[in-house]
């Protein structure tokens, strides 16, 4: 548990889209702050039990009351932590079956569709993920792939088709073995970034959590920084850690790097290829280069669409030698797309930007 709690005096309960969160007083009500807040609560491993999403809704708020001195009522008990160990002894078994040489299947969709009214986000999406390692989705902005992470995390139904976790349906979802970084996630004003680490490890119940999370992350000397005033990578960095806290066995990256500089790209990477060596990374992205350096496997999403999925290998190859430029990723994306992305955007090969 927490050994001193995260200072969130001032802080208020507001609701918006049906989602609760507990943020400072006078916080804008900014509908990814409310989201990211929100996804917490559903995917940490003890609050979500049986899929219910108002005991992870209800239990994220009953841990910051029992911190603090809240006195919101909450209709679930409080996770002890109980069942980690156990949980963590069958994903260190998984994970040495996968590194000795025997991938299994981590994630697999079965004509996954996904409408909104008359807009088709996703149509007919299939693909296998083996593990470990790091897949990278790959598409211009618009392409689906939040959508895609969004019903991969179990946060949303499809309109039609299925998907599958760890080779079976995800029922009840498997939260303990999960963990996600979203593309836009919570910065709660006035709280450290030990404090950060303090209170999600309190969420996953996870013992020496905040030290792990804050040297994974390299900010052992910026413990007692504002979340707010850590610098783009700093902060990634944070995130990343504390998303893999409770080590689970698959992670769900919604462009962990995006607007950050090379040289952050390059440290995130680093410490991203290192996780991939023993867990499934599943990373949505829009950067050709970044996917050439990282990634294991690729799955190419255009308009809804998966337009080719395999091993980076398997696609860079696949492209006849009179198309290739020696760019790898870029020239296999083009010839099964058809396009080119720039700055998060689809276009044709030769248009100006």
């Amino acid at each position: 548990m927490l050994d001193r709690a995260p200072d969130l005096r001032g802080a208020r309960l507001f609701r918006d889209d049906g989602a609760r969160a507990l943020v400072p007083g006078g916080a804008r009500r900014e509908a990814h702050l409310l989201r990211a807040v929100f996804r917490a609560a559903l995917l940490h491993p003890g609050f979500a039990a049986r899929g219910r999403h108002d005991a992870g809704r209800e239990g994220v708020l009953a841990h910051l009351a029992k911190a603090r001195g809240f006195v919101e009522k909450s209709p679930c008990g409080l996770h002890d932590g109980s069942r980690i160990l156990e949980v963590r002894g069958e994903s260190d078994r998984l994970r040495r079956g996968m590194t000795e040489g025997q991938p299994r299947e981590i994630v697999a969709a079965v004509g996954l569709t996904k409408r909104f009214g008359d807009t088709v986000a996703l149509d007919d999406v299939s693909f296998v993920v083996e593990g470990p390692g790091l897949c990278a989705v790959l598409g211009p902005n618009g392409a689906g792939k939040t959508t895609l992470l969004d019903l991969l995390e179990g946060l949303a139904e499809p309109t039609r088709g299925a998907y599958r976790l760890f080779g079976k349906e995800p029922r009840p979802y498997p939260r303990r073995r999960v963990g996600v970084v979203m593309q836009k996630e919570a910065q709660i004003e006035r709280v450290t970034a030990r404090e950060y680490a303090e209170l999600f490890s309190a969420i996953y119940g996870v013992r020496g959590g905040p030290l792990r999370i804050l040297a994974r992350a390299r900010l052992e000397h910026r413990a007692e920084t504002a979340v707010t005033r850590l610098s783009g990578g700093e902060a990634a960095r944070l995130f990343i850690a504390t998303a893999v806290v409770h080590d689970p066995t698959l992670v769900f990256l919604d462009e962990p790097t995006a607007h950050l500089d090379p040289e952050n790209k390059r440290i995130v990477g680093e410490m991203l290829r290192e996780l991939a060596a023993e867990r499934t990374l599943f990373m949505t992205t829009h950067d050709l280069r970044e996917a050439d350096a990282l990634a294991d496997r690729l799955l190419f999403l255009v308009g809804g669409r998966v337009r080719a999925s395999g091993t980076k290998d398997e696609l860079v190859q696949a492209v006849p030698a009179a198309e290739r430029r020696g760019l790898g990723v870029e020239d296999a994306f083009f010839h099964f797309c058809a396009i080119e992305i720039r700055e998060g955007q689809a276009i044709g090969r030769g248009e100006a930007t």
